[in-house]
């Protein structure tokens, strides 16, 4: 089985692990994740080997204002200019040794990107979609890293709130080895510290 693979299998597990953790389980009545919190992103953080795993969710009004699709210019700048950010990995991560380098990004907006090709597609959408009042939009990022010296990596700084000031917590899990941790991050504490 391939090591990306095995990586993905481990993230999978422990997202799950912590969601159980996080919001319960009872015989007859199971909780499912509901929708997001604003102000509160959630990021996994999975290391195998020489290899870093990051994924990032967080609502759309956290990261580009709104939640529905991008129509005006406005919002369409707004939607361009948070691509960049979250493409400026070395801005949100600040690893603390393990020579960490950024091999492969990539991030999903699609919940807000106005994709249609033509009128049709307006008008055959516009009557499924859930009212743009009562939707909850999250974007999602995903970052790969190659650490040349991953045993001395001793703790990852997280910026996000600083990139996007309307994310106040950050709700992190982590697994490294045979370790896994969580943390939730704010203004005042940042860094997570791989024991």
């Amino acid at each position: 089985m391939p090591a990306t693979a095995i990586l993905f299998a481990k993230v999978c597990f422990l997202m799950l692990a912590m969601s159980s953790l996080c919001y319960g389980h009872s015989e007859h009545h199971h909780k499912t994740i509901s929708a997001h919190k604003h102000g509160e992103a959630e990021m996994s953080i999975a290391i195998e080997g020489e290899d870093v795993e990051i994924d990032l969710q967080g609502s759309a009004a956290d990261i580009v204002g709104f939640e529905h699709k991008a129509h005006k210019d406005d919002e369409k700048l707004k939607l361009a200019q948070a691509k960049l950010k979250l493409q400026a990995a070395r801005s949100i991560f600040q690893f603390e040794g393990g020579d960490c380098k950024l091999l492969e990004h990539n991030s999903d907006f699609s919940a807000v990107e106005d994709k249609r090709s033509n009128i049709a597609d307006h008008i055959h959408t516009t009557h499924i979609n859930i009212p743009e009042a009562k939707q909850h939009s999250d974007i999602n990022a995903h970052y790969h890293f190659k650490c040349t010296n991953i045993d001395s990596l001793k703790s990852l700084s997280i910026n996000i709130n600083e990139i996007f000031p309307a994310i106040e917590k950050t709700d992190v899990s982590w697994i490294k080895n045979q370790h896994q941790g969580h943390e939730k991050l704010g203004k005042n504490h940042s860094k997570v510290i791989f024991k």
